[in-house]
């Protein structure tokens, strides 16, 4: 309080202002809301983590994560974001800002992880955000068209519905050669979580109609086949047949066609069809036997 004395008649005014309030004096506090979508492939998973951070309190001018170990950290953006680091040794992610941050903003990363060739089981656990009062969020699980998941173990995960899992934040980890979608969904609190999954790959589905037309002749059989294939689910990259006992492989022709070998398997002859490239949807082959 103010203690003042006047003069007898004097005519006193007193103005006072409010003191201002020096941010970076105060001890920062702030809320993490997380939404962390992981997506196995063919030796490596994508990790996809979005993070709400609340300032309820002082100003932020870095931010220190707990990266789990299987983790590499690929890219960061932020709004108002000076520059990042990440520690491999300590499996620390630093986010600088500046200007400082003294109200709630968004922290996009994206991280890897190498694994074996398909099948494997891959763990997941989510980035943490180091000094956070609440750090808590939501933990997905996708895969892209050529994965599958077995097997699930889930420790200290609640499950939820699959809509409540944004679907910008699948969007935004989609790339254009590969979309994903989320097939579990769980929502996880201050204790450790842990996902465990089984990643399978996929099997194409093959589908072959063919025309076959015999000819008859003085001297030999002529056999002309026009195949007509269709693959889903997965690509394929060759295509196999056994010739018929007693035929010979004159011609072999297809828009699709990279080369053919013939490779004999016991009594059998055994054609395999290489193609340009990993192939799905319709393509044609034309074949000649005699």
């Amino acid at each position: 309080h103010v203690v003042a004395s006047f003069a007898p008649n004097a005519s006193p005014l007193l103005r006072w202002a409010p003191r201002a309030r020096n941010l970076s004096a105060e001890k920062p506090v702030y809320y993490a809301d997380w939404r962390q979508l992981f997506a196995p492939a063919a030796g490596i998973v994508d990790g996809f983590h979005e993070v709400h951070v609340n300032v309820s309190q002082g100003e932020i001018k870095e931010l220190v994560f707990s990266v789990p170990a299987s983790l590499t950290i690929s890219q960061v953006s932020s709004q108002g974001l000076a520059s990042w680091r990440f520690d491999p040794d300590l499996h620390k992610l630093h986010v600088y800002f500046d200007p400082a941050r003294n109200s709630a903003f968004d922290v996009v990363i994206q991280s890897q992880a190498s694994t074996s060739t398909l099948p494997y089981t891959a763990t997941f656990t989510p980035i943490r955000l180091d000094g956070a009062t609440n750090d808590s969020g939501m933990l997905a699980a996708a895969t892209g068209s050529e994965v599958e998941l077995g097997a699930i173990t889930a420790e200290n995960l609640a499950p939820v519905n699959l809509d409540d899992f944004p679907a910008a934040i699948t969007r935004a980890a989609s790339t254009r050669d590969q979309s994903y979608t989320v097939r579990h969904v769980y929502h996880y609190g201050a204790e450790d979580p842990t996902l465990k999954a089984e990643a399978l790959a996929v099997e194409p589905d093959v589908r072959v109609d063919s025309l076959q037309r015999l000819s008859l002749g003085e001297d030999r059989v002529l056999l002309a086949a026009h195949l007509n294939v269709a693959v889903t689910r997965a690509g394929i990259f060759k295509l196999t047949f056994t010739l018929p006992t007693g035929y010979e492989l004159e011609s072999l022709s297809g828009d699709q066609l990279s080369q053919w070998t013939e490779s004999k398997t016991g009594t059998q002859l055994v054609i395999t069809v290489n193609l340009k490239g990993k192939t799905m949807g319709n393509f044609s082959f034309d074949i000649t036997l005699s």
